[in-house]
């Protein structure tokens, strides 16, 4: 069942579209929109009277209060008052009692011979308080020629081996300068910091190299330990002399030794 106000919407729709519209259906909503303004005029009309009514009732409450001011005082008052004070102030001022304040003469300033003799005995404090710093006396050297003789022999031993071997750039991440050894038995990815690898295995071995991109002279060493490399084959995975196939090192106690620029070299 539709409400009043999807009525009111299709009848204002209907007459807009000049559609024909059941006459009962317009008669109802016609009906409801004369009770609807009825009512909002009698809430007017209602109002209204309230509103006088209170307005009756409420005017009497208020009354008029008629506030009476004080007369303010002529020009002789204020005068009169001003002048029984000043002389109230005078008669207290001349009943109190002035403080006596006694003149005190400077002292005369101090004569040349008094100025010099100060000078003269700040000087000798101040001497007196130098003499009493006394400096320590500094350590003297040892007179120990065979001490200062070997430190100077350590001396020239250590200026030596630095001039013969020249100033060392320490190890770095990828060879320590100890050249470390790695035993392998199984399958081994070389990492970077090996360099020599010793094979002894009883089946054959997988050894891939690493990519050394960055480091170029770094070197690695592969061995066979076992003796029986032709049985046990040592198979390198990597590019080797621009082969990306590696090689198959087969000889007993074999040994390949390879060097990384642009690519790892058997040298």
């Amino acid at each position: 069942m539709k409400s009043i106000k999807e009525k009111q919407l299709l009848v204002k729709w209907s007459k807009a579209m000049n559609e024909p519209i059941d006459q009962a259906l317009v008669e109802e909503v016609e009906r409801y929109e004369i009770l609807q303004k009825e009512i909002i005029d009698s809430i007017k009309k209602n109002s209204i009277l309230d509103l006088v009514q209170a307005s009756a009732v409420v005017e009497p409450l208020f009354e008029k209060v008629e506030i009476e001011f004080p007369v303010p005082p002529t020009l002789d008052e204020v005068l009169e008052t001003l002048k029984e004070e000043t002389n109230e102030l005078v008669q207290a001022q001349s009943t109190e009692e002035s403080p006596v304040t006694e003149k005190t003469t400077p002292p005369p300033p101090p004569s040349l011979a008094e100025r010099a003799a100060e000078h003269i005995a700040k000087e000798v404090k101040l001497e007196e308080k130098n003499d009493s710093f006394q400096q320590p006396d500094p350590a003297l050297v040892e007179k120990n020629f065979e001490a200062v003789q070997k430190k100077l022999k350590f001396l020239e031993q250590a200026i030596g081996k630095i001039a013969a071997h020249g100033p060392g750039g320490g190890a770095g991440d990828v060879i320590n300068l100890d050249h470390p050894v790695k035993l392998v038995t199984t399958n081994y990815t070389i990492t970077r910091r090996d360099f020599y690898i010793g094979v002894n295995a009883t089946t054959t071995v997988n050894i891939t190299l690493p990519d050394a991109i960055g480091f170029p002279g770094r070197m690695v060493i592969i061995k066979d330990e076992s003796g029986n490399c032709s049985n046990n084959p040592i198979v390198v995975a990597g590019t080797v002399d621009n082969d990306p196939g590696g090689f198959i090192l087969a000889q007993d106690n074999g040994g390949i030794q390879m060097i990384y620029r642009e690519g790892w070299r058997i040298v």
